[in-house]
């Protein structure tokens, strides 16, 4: 059987469903997900660094109860 063939057992694909069929059948998925991933690795890579690592100072209120 065709893979786009319709089976009458098989309930019919809503919207998500033939979003999913759409990219399992192109050729173009494995080239998004590499683009994804080094897209990705840049933002790493570009992404700053703090200069100066140290601990938080922080101030925590004190909260006296009548």
């Amino acid at each position: 059987m065709n893979q786009h063939e319709f089976d009458p057992e098989e309930r019919p694909l809503g919207f998500a469903g033939r979003i999913a069929r759409t990219f399992i059948d192109s050729k173009l998925t494995p080239l998004l997900i590499i683009a994804a991933l080094l897209l990705g690795g840049l933002s790493i890579m570009k992404t700053p660094r703090e200069e100066e690592c140290r601990e938080w100072n922080m101030s925590i209120p004190s909260v006296i109860q009548a």
